[in-house]
């Protein structure tokens, strides 16, 4: 019996690196590229076993080359904790030759820093970019981070990271919001959103739900700490205020006053 899978996101962590797989399965590529008419056609695959076989349900896609493995340590750690990873691909076929490439985010940014919370808890999804500048942190490198999201009773939208309070939406970002919160509230969820953390910057993935969208609780597992040095803390605080600014591609920062 396969793993549950544990899905790791393409976007919304800075750089997306790429992995070309090896030995790839291109009459199967072919077929995936053909079934869509379009190429490149991104698939979701997984990473199966200690050699990170790629696999489209049932079926071998490739495989990732030892080289590249190496600089995915991470990957290695979500197999020992008994998970499936679960990547993005690009199936494409160009110029008679099939190939399979992977996408990532860049080494160090696969797994959050902190684990999601102890109660149920709903993963907003990406399609809006929320950059927050709160409070100025010290020595802390970029960090992948889980930060929660809770509409406040005066109305307003608090984020914290590590139940620490790191600063609040502003208009546009608390009204586009608001509803969705409500909602999981009302249905007893945490609202979690991943986060970008290149200090001072804290950037957050965030997007309403659809109404008739029944979200899905636990959507990946927390795992325990990987064997490193132990980290700084991920924020330490110092408090600002905030203000938003209107991306015309309804982006969303939230910059200091």
């Amino acid at each position: 019996m396969r793993a549950a899978r544990y899905v790791i996101p393409e976007h919304g962590l800075g750089t997306v690196c790429t992995i070309t797989a090896e030995d790839v399965n291109e009459a199967l590529v072919r077929e995936v590229v053909g079934a869509a008419r379009n190429s490149p056609w991104q698939i979701a695959v997984s990473l199966i076993g200690p050699d990170l076989d790629i696999y489209l349900d049932s079926s071998y896609l490739g495989t990732v080359s030892a080289a590249d493995a190496a600089t995915y340590p991470e990957l290695g750690w979500i197999r020992e904790a008994g998970f499936t990873p679960q990547v993005t691909a690009w199936a494409i076929v160009e110029n008679g030759e099939a190939s399979l490439i992977l996408r990532m985010p860049r080494p160090g940014m696969v797994l959050p820093a902190n684990n999601p919370p102890a109660d149920p808890w709903v993963l907003l999804g990406g399609g809006y970019t929320v950059a927050v500048t709160p409070r100025v942190p010290t020595s802390v490198s970029n960090r992948h981070v889980l930060a929660t999201l809770t509409l406040a009773d005066d109305g307003e939208v608090d984020v914290s990271v590590d139940n620490e309070p790191v600063g609040r939406l502003d208009a546009h970002a608390r009204a586009a919001l608001a509803p969705t919160l409500r909602e999981l509230q009302r249905r007893g969820y945490i609202a979690v959103a991943r986060g970008y953390h290149t200090p001072p910057a804290l950037v957050l993935s965030a997007a309403p739900m659809e109404p008739t969208v029944r979200p899905l609780a636990y959507p990946f597992p927390a795992l325990p700490p990987m064997p490193r040095a132990a980290h700084a803390p991920v924020v330490e605080l110092v408090e600002e205020e905030m203000s938003v600014v209107t991306h015309p591609r309804r982006w969303w920062q939230l910059a200091r006053r």
